[in-house]
């Protein structure tokens, strides 16, 4: 075999195999054995294995989040807006444009900039539920403002990446509004069926909450790990991402608390209590990163693009548990120096007692059973 096609040859495949004539080497041949896959290939794999895992993973977390919404809350709170239309500002407003300004101080390129818009312009996730319950936030407006933020991204999300994209040269042509449509729908979807089965089958709910959170959890990680599999060759190290990554989810704490502590000022009606304001903060520092990475994932992108983009929203999902948990560690240190007070749980709601006064005071909600304990 001569050696241009013997080059030819090992170009095409890394498990070439001889096969050797007894009676003359000379007609030996090298023929393809059936390959396993090459590592390019593996990884192409895991690619499709994740562009169905993400969408499931992002209507078990729906399903969830629907489960924890009561329509009686829902009602209450539409009675006062002020803390969902507050939070609608933040989220969709305020946090778009801090993407955009991250991205343009640090001057990255179009998938790393349509990245951070799209972790920017989502809604809330199930996770600002779980840190609104830790830091004594109101967990009915938490799930009201989840549940509202989702239900607008079917006309916000496609409209605020339409028109930031307008800024960029070419990434107008790129926002994949497919991928978009399904994750939205996927989102939407399964939240109003969890909703139903809130109303129809409450205990069922309850209990499918729990399961759907810790399941989410165990998937979610998973598929965390499977990202870094597939993409870790692509990914370079950029500061200004690790900073933004870093930086987002607290910016938006302090601007969400700060934004409604102002709304607060304005007139009596609209003035929302500590812990209304410690709920929007949270709303608005913690985005639904879930969303994100089934956008990506549904894009239609190359391989390499595709890496690109969804290397932003996998930081900033880890990076906000990680603030969040130091949030409410802080937070918790601050209120017992402060206040030297326990919480004490007790079916029906919260009771704070002070440990130098027998009198108790009634602190939190007893319409809160997002988290309610059954005997």
């Amino acid at each position: 075999m001569s050696t241009t096609a013997e080059n030819m040859y090992i170009a095409t495949t890394r498990t070439p195999c001889l096969t050797i004539n007894e009676t003359s080497f000379e007609n030996s041949t090298v023929k393809p054995c059936i390959p396993g896959p090459t590592v390019d290939e593996a990884k192409l794999i895991v690619q499709t294995i994740l562009m169905y895992m993400v969408p499931v993973l992002l209507a078990l977390i729906m399903i969830g989040i629907g489960c924890s919404v009561e329509i009686s809350k829902l009602k209450q709170h539409f009675k006062n807006p002020t803390g969902i239309l507050t939070g609608l500002v933040c989220q969709f407003i305020i946090m778009p444009i801090l993407a955009y300004m991250w991205a343009s101080i640090f001057s990255m390129e179009e998938p790393e900039t349509l990245s951070l818009l799209i972790v920017g312009s989502c809604p809330g996730g199930t996770y600002s539920n779980i840190v609104s319950y830790w830091i004594d936030a109101d967990m009915a407006l938490s799930t009201t403002m989840t549940t509202v933020s989702i239900f607008a991204s079917l006309g916000m999300l496609p409209l605020l990446l339409y028109i930031y994209s307008l800024a960029f040269s070419t990434v107008s042509t790129r926002v994949p509004f497919d991928g978009l449509g399904i994750s939205i729908a996927l989102s939407i979807g399964p939240l109003a069926i969890g909703i139903a089965m809130r109303y129809k089958w409450k205990k069922f709910a309850i209990v499918a909450a729990k399961v759907l959170a810790v399941i989410g959890l165990v998937v979610m990680v998973i598929a965390l790990a499977l990202f870094i599999y597939a993409f870790i060759d692509i990914w370079k190290f950029q500061l200004g991402l690790v900073i933004a990554a870093m930086f987002y989810p607290i910016c938006g704490f302090i601007l969400g608390y700060a934004i409604s502590s102002i709304v607060s000022t304005i007139a009596k009606p609209l003035r929302l209590s500590h812990r209304h304001r410690r709920t929007v903060a949270v709303e608005t520092g913690i985005q639904n990163g879930q969303i994100a990475l089934s956008i990506v994932q549904l894009a239609g992108w190359s391989f390499q693009i595709t890496g690109r983009t969804i290397l932003f929203p996998m930081m900033y999902s880890i990076a906000q548990v990680i603030i969040s948990l130091l949030l409410i560690v802080i937070y918790h240190v601050i209120y017992c120096i402060r206040y030297g007070k326990r919480v004490e749980l007790q079916k029906g709601g919260e009771i704070m007692k002070d440990k130098s006064d027998t009198n108790t005071k009634e602190t939190v909600s007893k319409d809160n059973k997002t988290f309610e304990m059954e005997e």
